[in-house]
């Protein structure tokens, strides 16, 4: 041991890698031109005691090359789904090295949609997945959503609640609702194929409309039951909402006649998170 490490601490995670690796690949495949753009992200586990406490990198990869390995898998695989990519990646980094113990790879994508043959725009949400690859086990690959935007102008209430002395709440039976939704789930392995992450976008958006409730808690449990239900290939959901504040305009303002107008703030935001998981 190290006589400047005290006897009485220990390293009990050692792992390094790359991020923010952007690759933009467009491929003919049976529906035309489709663009995939990925920004990965590469760690690697194994024995690397020898180079944080002494400096020994006998069995360290560079980051670097880990980088390259990731970049050389796009360009084979220009046709692979983002979830079958990072597979790949995964079983190329465990052949790479026999002192990785585990990799973990994951692919956050910018999400462009066709307007025709040869043009596509950018959509505001961006799909998430994630392989963890650990030497001699199955891989486990989750998958999710950020940033998908929501607006209800009506349907959502927030009344009945607990009051003390500092509750300046008002009660409402409909209010608007605004936010940002993020979604993560994991998969069935027994499962042969996983739903897309734009068919599970769209099924999270139309279990959202039309539907009532008296408070966020309840919206997102009862969308995270029905999504579940419809999709057997996912064993667990996770609905994680950031409200965003709005306010009624000032009364004093020339004009002002209760119309459906608000601010939208930029302080504190709400935020509510609900975990389901198939029994």
């Amino acid at each position: 041991m190290d006589e400047q490490t005290p006897a009485h601490l220990e390293i009990v995670e050692a792992s390094y890698g790359k991020e923010s690796v952007r690759v933009l690949t467009w491929a003919n495949l049976e529906d035309g031109l489709t663009p995939r753009d990925v920004s990965l992200a590469v760690n690697v586990e194994g024995d690397f005691l020898a180079s944080f406490r002494a400096g020994d990198n006998a069995a360290i990869l560079p980051s670097d090359t880990l980088r390259r390995h990731a970049l050389a898998e796009c360009n084979a695989s220009p046709a692979a789904t983002v979830d079958e990519l990072i597979e790949r990646i995964a079983r190329r980094l465990l052949g790479a090295n026999v002192a990785f113990t585990a990799v973990a790879v994951t692919a956050c994508t910018r999400v462009w949609q066709r307007t025709d043959e040869h043009c596509f725009a950018l959509a505001s949400w961006q799909g998430v997945a994630q392989v963890r690859a650990v030497r001699f086990q199955p891989m486990e690959l989750s998958g999710g959503v950020r940033g998908l935007r929501i607006l209800l102008t009506t349907g959502s209430g927030f009344s009945g609640f607990l009051r003390d002395e500092l509750t300046t709440q008002r009660e409402s039976t409909d209010r608007p609702l605004c936010g940002s939704l993020d979604a993560t789930w994991t998969y069935r392995r027994e499962q042969p194929a996983a739903p897309t992450t734009e068919n599970l976008v769209a099924e999270l958006l139309s279990s959202i409309a039309g539907r009532s409730s008296n408070s966020i808690q309840q919206l997102l449990t009862d969308v995270g039951e029905v999504v579940l239900a419809a999709n057997d290939e996912l064993a667990t959901l996770v609905l994680h909402f950031q409200s965003a504040p709005l306010s009624a305009l000032p009364p004093d303002l020339a004009g002002v006649s209760g119309g459906n107008t608000y601010e939208v703030g930029s302080e504190a935001v709400g935020v509510t998170r609900v975990a389901l998981r198939r029994t």
